[in-house]
């Protein structure tokens, strides 16, 4: 199981603290089951990243990758995954999401953000979750605004069915997903996309 994160910034925002909690709920750990947590310049600013790996070490088979890769070796990384994880608070767009459908990755997700464009329990295990006041102000985000809780509990049972599906050696989730990714984000659908956009702009 690989979740991304871009940088120290983004560990609230990706919350890798609630879906490694997920993880060893789940048990998959004591299964054989590996979370990777791929991210870099955790010593900056210290205390989140060590906070992060603190947690990932006291925890079953969860391990921190703290480098920073080129796209090659980040294609590689995703394409020894099994399942794709983003319990996000926030998430504009969901690039890494959308990515990882294209290869075929079963996603685990907050059913929140950009995701909600495109995944669906077709193609992916959106998870709950609730709506928080975000009370202080942080970068990219304004004070006042609201972050989503995912439900911890909903996050484990979707980590089991997804990591049951595959064990079993049913891959068809992934498979709608590549579908879906495909369907959506190809060139020529976001082309059209953009043709309609600029059409509904020019009243055409």
């Amino acid at each position: 199981i690989l979740c991304c994160i871009d940088g120290p910034d983004q560990i609230d925002r990706r919350n890798s603290a609630g879906l490694i909690t997920a993880f060893e709920y789940s048990c998959l750990g004591c299964n054989g089951w590996v979370l990777v947590v791929k991210t870099m310049n955790l010593s900056d600013p210290a205390a989140p990243g060590r906070q992060l790996q603190e947690l990932a070490r006291q925890a079953t088979n969860v391990f921190v990758i703290d480098k920073l890769f080129d796209a090659a070796r980040m294609d590689a990384l995703m394409d020894l995954a099994d399942i794709y994880a983003s319990p996000h608070s926030f998430d504009a767009a969901g690039v890494a999401i959308a990515r990882a459908m294209s290869m075929a990755k079963p996603v685990v997700a907050t059913d929140f953000g950009g995701s909600r464009d495109f995944l669906d329990s077709t193609c992916g295990y959106p998870v709950p979750y609730v709506l928080r006041s975000w009370a202080w102000a942080q970068v990219h985000h304004r004070q006042g605004g609201v972050w989503a809780e995912v439900d911890i509990a909903a996050l484990a049972g979707a980590l089991r069915t997804a990591a049951g599906r595959i064990v079993i050696g049913d891959r068809s989730i992934g498979e709608a997903a590549r579908e879906r990714a495909q369907r959506c984000f190809s060139p020529r659908a976001v082309g059209e996309s953009m043709q309609h956009a600029v059409a509904g702009l020019l009243g055409i």
